[in-house]
């Protein structure tokens, strides 16, 4: 539970694995919304971060997820 608006920083330990997120609480795809950098969350309510890294030849990582509520 935060008061105000949150950044949430992603990375991966694998170089060259790009980061794919969603807000909505679905699995992201390798379509999904880029993390470059900082995502920040804003709105009022509760949303559910899920992020998973992908690099071309690999198997995707494991889904992590967080919920974030903004009172």
């Amino acid at each position: 539970l935060y008061n105000s608006q949150v950044l949430v920083d992603l990375s991966s330990r694998t170089p060259g694995a790009s980061i794919r997120y969603t807000l909505d609480g679905s699995i992201p795809t390798q379509d999904s919304l880029s993390a470059n950098g900082s995502i920040l969350i804003s709105s009022g309510g509760s949303q559910t971060l899920k992020a998973k890294a992908f690099l071309s030849g690999t198997t995707p990582s494991t889904v992590f997820s967080g919920v974030y509520t903004i009172d």
